[in-house]
This record gives C-alpha cells, sequence and structure tokens, in this order.
C-alpha cells in the first residue's frame, strides 16, 4: 500500500507491504511520486507472484502428458485421444 504525503514544498511516497521493508522517496511534484508508487508497488509483487519467473508449458505438451498418464486407464481412452490430437497445436 502506497500513500503520498506533503512536506513542506516536496512530496513524499511511502510505500508499505507485509514482509517487505518500508520504501520512502521525496519528489518535487506530486506526479513523479505517484508514478514512482504505482511502479515500485507493482515490481515488488510481480516479484513475490513470480509472474516473470514462470515459464509455461505448452497446450500440446499438457495434451500429451495427459493421454499417456492419465486417459490410458479410462474407459473412453481411444475418443480422449483422438480429440485431444485434434486440439494439439503444432
Amino acid at each position: 500500500m502506497s500513500y503520498i504525503r506533503k512536506t513542506g514544498k516536496h512530496w513524499q511516497c511511502l510505500i508499505r507491504i507485509k514482509d517487505h521493508p518500508n520504501l520512502s522517496k521525496t519528489f518535487k511534484k506530486h506526479e513523479d511520486a505517484k508514478r514512482w508508487s504505482i511502479e515500485t508497488e507493482l515490481k515488488i509483487r510481480r516479484e513475490d507472484a513470480g509472474i516473470a519467473k514462470i515459464s509455461y508449458p505448452m497446450f500440446s505438451d499438457i495434451g500429451l502428458t495427459y493421454i499417456t498418464d492419465v486417459s490410458i486407464v479410462k474407459k473412453g481412452f481411444i475418443n480422449e485421444q483422438n480429440i485431444i490430437k485434434a486440439l494439439r497445436v503444432y
């Protein structure tokens, strides 16, 4: 959570997020403080979520894994296999 307050002629931006150290910075313009707070807060939240570090698997890989591990023990294996093969993107 960030908030901006006026201190004399300047604007001070404070960012407080749980399990992170408090960050503060002073600016001459309110717009600069607001921009910095939004950018910094998003950066911290993205790093916590690991969004930048995740590599997502391809749908074709997931379908192939499903066919070989899960679907093979089912009664309708042939139908599922044909549907997943039709949906696969190469």
